[in-house]
This record gives C-alpha cells, sequence and structure tokens, in this order.
C-alpha cells in the first residue's frame, strides 16, 4: 500500500506544478497584453 501512496503524492505534486506553469504564462500573457496596449496609447498621443 504504500506505493500507491506516493503515486497520489506524486501526481498532487504534477498537478500543482501544472497549476504554477498555467498561473505565470496567464500572467506572462496578461503583462504583454498591457505592455502592447500602453505603447499603443503611447503611439496616439
Amino acid at each position: 500500500m504504500p506505493h500507491a501512496k506516493t503515486l497520489v503524492q506524486q501526481v498532487a505534486l504534477n498537478q500543482e506544478e501544472v497549476r504554477a506553469v498555467v498561473t505565470a504564462s496567464k500572467t506572462r500573457k496578461k503583462h504583454q497584453q498591457e505592455l502592447i496596449h500602453s505603447a499603443l496609447m503611447a503611439e496616439e498621443t
């Protein structure tokens, strides 16, 4: 049975890593959108 427990822990760790990567990529994408938006605003003025 200990093997099954470590497997569950491994899956939980993997899910946390995936969530961290997804969060990071979302943040990066939003940051890029803000940079593009501010660049467009700067061109208009």
